[in-house]
């Protein structure tokens, strides 16, 4: 390849892709790109910075335990964390990261260990700087013996006909927190690959005949109206 009339190399990647919430499923590019750069002599700038933070502190590491963010809670599970982006945007290198915390301690206090763990690694790589534009929400959670949980609950266990199934969380942000007390009840289930927000969005039929009687059934049921 050219570039400027220069020669130049230009490496690509492939990954597989992923919800955010499910990093571990993934095979994330971005990794990968991170390793081929380790062995080339990149110049300096924006670009080799970034990729020497993606080796240092996010390769093989879905958990934020190299970032110092690591944390677990016994119903939510394991803090993850995916580098999603590396793009050059007006001159300037950015990378994108999601993370999904389980804890409820405030957006403040997680508010600050972002901050000094951006400090760690601006330290680290003089001239790498944390972007003024971050979310920091808030994990939601409703009782498993609230009574609408236990409804849907007994309604799903009945039409896929597991008895012994359980209310379940997710890391995926959900627009039921919009809705005081309500829960996410819908197409994705335990043990079932999930197929959304990814190419190729796709769901089994067998699947979608499920969520479709779940559903019909939780409307009637929370509806008050007969069998």
């Amino acid at each position: 390849a050219e570039r400027d009339g220069r020669p130049a190399v230009r490496v690509e990647t492939t990954g597989r892709s992923a919800h955010s919430s499910e990093p571990e499923s993934a095979a994330n590019a971005l990794w990968m790109l991170a390793g081929v750069a380790a062995r080339l002599p990149l110049a300096p700038g924006g670009a080799r910075s970034l990729l020497a933070i993606l080796r240092e502190s996010f390769d093989g590491d879905h958990y934020g335990e190299r970032l110092g963010l690591a944390r677990r809670d016994p119903q939510l599970g394991p803090l993850v964390v995916a580098p999603t982006v590396l793009a050059v945007e007006d001159g300037t290198v950015r990378l994108r990261i999601n993370l999904r915390r389980p804890d409820d301690g405030s957006r403040e206090a997680f508010a600050a260990e972002l901050d000094e763990a951006a400090a760690r690694l601006a330290a680290a790589h003089p001239g790498v700087v944390q972007a003024d534009e971050r979310y920091v929400g808030q994990p939601y959670r409703v009782p498993a013996d609230s009574t609408l949980v236990r409804t849907l609950l007994e309604i799903y266990r009945t039409e896929a006909g597991e008895p012994a199934a359980e209310a379940a969380t997710i890391r995926g942000g959900t627009y039921a927190r919009l809705f005081p007390g309500a829960v996410s009840f819908g197409p994705c289930a335990p043990g079932v690959p999930y197929g959304g927000h990814a190419a190729d969005e796709r769901i089994e039929l067998r699947q979608l005949e499920l969520t479709l009687r779940a559903l019909f059934e939780a409307m009637v049921r929370l509806a008050g109206l007969p069998p």
